[in-house]
């Protein structure tokens, strides 16, 4: 039960984050239902009810309509000879086939005796005018077939009288040995005029039940259309459009490669843990660091959170370099990220700050020569720095500067060097590592971008750790996985990831907030 909660709040999360879409969906069905609705020509439907007679009597005097007759007259009533009489009555211009495609004819459910015809016009009067139409033509039609009918066993019986007097005038003059076979001729004459006479009888009653009437509700002009109705295809458009956004934003979820959550941070770096969380910052930019400003903000404390879980991963850690001595010297720390805009500066910064108000002696090297931001978070300006010292030109402690923050000392970037990869990949590059380590209890080293240029990658191995920085919404699985296969591949250790600009408003970060 726990998995399928949280599959379903997992959806619902999802239905929530692209609502829009859902929302867009929705609304285009329901313009586009609406729309051709009110395009469709208008169609009225008008109905007629027609009581069938019984075409038997049973001897105590009762009758009924049996279930083939009611199917047989129902497709009496759509007959081509009926449309033909309707045409000519009404004067419409149609051909037999095409109107009764406008007429359909239904029993009645409870099994009444009982035909609805039903006719669909493009006009009020015109669908009643039709319906009504079918049912008198129908009825005329019965009539006249009755009429012939009983004309036809009248005309039978006539003739079978006649035959029967010559019979019997036969019978009068023959001698007695020979008017046996006459006399069963006549017998048999006699039984054919008695079945005739029961069936003329029983369609003169029949007859009278006709000519009694038979319409008992006339059609009368719809006082609206029945189609189209656009409040009811806009609903059923709207239905329509949930489902297909539904859809939609399901598959664009499982297409979609950004990080949007921890779980798809963890799962793009092997189920490696997340070691901070940061929240929006509505304020950050150039100058502003949520622990020199708001130190007891939301974005304050996830800071201290990610300064603890890397004091614990660092103590854990063996050095990759070592002191005067072979004194244990302090951890460094790479921060990086896949691509650049996705927080490794500001985290860098803001992390140096938590490690030196804890009380480590800190070191914050901005080692991205090719896109320097450390300078202006701290307000330091266009000021030299680390290419100015590989280049021979200054000693560290010259370019190493004081923040105004108690126990932390910045290496900014310099001067924009033309070969940025080389000076990172010198022998000086080391050296100036191994110097700060041996002065600092922590140097923390803002990196280029992994998947910009290769000057990241040289140097990841002269790191303890380095922890992959992430912007929700921003970056995605594939660069991290590619920026995790990069640093493996040079022997770098990443312990895990910070995930950036993280919205604490969900449910899913404000559970797991502190951990």
């Amino acid at each position: 039960m726990g998995t399928d909660s949280i599959q379903l709040s997992d959806q619902v999360a999802v239905l929530r984050r692209r609502w829009r879409v859902l929302t867009a969906t929705v609304l285009v069905a329901v313009a586009v239902g609406v729309g051709l609705s009110l395009l469709q020509t208008p169609t009225y439907v008008a109905e007629t009810d027609i009581l069938l007679t019984p075409t038997s009597v049973t001897i105590d005097g009762t009758s009924e309509v049996s279930p083939e007759q009611i199917s047989t007259e129902a497709a009496a009533v759509t007959a081509y000879s009926v449309a033909e009489q309707v045409i000519d009555e009404v004067g419409l211009d149609e051909e037999p086939k095409d109107l009764v495609e406008t007429v359909t004819v239904a029993p009645d459910p409870d099994g009444a005796a009982v035909l609805t015809v039903t006719a669909s016009r493009g006009s009020a009067d015109g669908a009643a005018t039709v319906a009504n139409a079918f049912a008198s033509s129908y009825l005329e039609s019965q009539a006249e077939r009755s009429s012939a009918q009983l004309e036809a066993l009248s005309l039978r019986i006539a003739e079978l009288d006649a035959r029967i007097a010559d019979l019997n005038d036969a019978i009068a003059a023959t001698l007695p040995p020979g008017k046996g076979p006459l006399i069963a001729q006549l017998r048999g004459l006699q039984s054919q005029r008695a079945v005739l006479l029961a069936a003329e009888a029983e369609g003169a009653l029949s007859e009278e039940a006709t000519e009694s009437g038979e319409v008992v509700r006339p059609a009368i002009a719809p006082s609206a259309p029945a189609s189209p109705q656009p409040i009811r295809d806009g609903a059923l458009a709207a239905a329509l459009g949930l489902l297909l956004g539904t859809g939609l934003v399901f598959l664009r979820e499982y297409f979609d490669d950004k990080v949007r959550a921890e779980g798809a941070l963890r799962e793009a770096l092997a189920n490696r843990p997340v070691l901070g969380r940061i929240p929006h910052l509505k304020k950050a930019g150039t100058g502003r660091l949520a622990m020199l400003m708001e130190p007891q903000s939301a974005a304050g404390e996830a800071y201290r959170a990610l300064g603890v879980n890397m004091r614990f991963l660092l103590a854990g850690s063996e050095a990759t370099t070592a002191g005067p001595g072979n004194r244990q010297t302090g951890r460094v720390l790479l921060i990086a990220s896949a691509h650049q805009g996705e927080g490794k500066t500001v985290t860098a910064a803001n992390l140096a700050v938590v490690a030196a108000t804890a009380g480590l002696q800190v070191a914050l090297v901005d080692a991205d020569l090719r896109r320097p931001r450390i300078s202006g978070l701290f307000g330091l300006g266009s000021v030299s720095g680390l290419t100015d010292m590989l280049a021979g030109g200054h000693p560290l402690g010259d370019v190493q500067l004081d923040v105004g923050v108690d126990n932390l000392r910045v290496l900014p970037a310099g001067t924009v060097p033309p070969n940025p990869a080389q000076l990172i990949a010198s022998a000086g590059m080391r050296a100036v590592i191994t110097e700060l380590a041996a002065k600092a209890d922590l140097v923390i080293v803002d990196s280029p971008a992994l998947l910009a240029v290769a000057d990241a990658l040289e140097l990841v191995p002269l790191a303890d750790l380095t922890v992959l920085v992430a912007r929700a919404k921003v970056s995605r699985k594939r660069s991290l996985r590619a920026a995790l296969q990069r640093i493996e591949q040079v022997g770098g250790t990443v312990p895990g990831a910070v995930l950036n600009d993280v919205n604490y408003k969900t449910q899913e970060y404000t559970d797991n907030y502190g951990d």
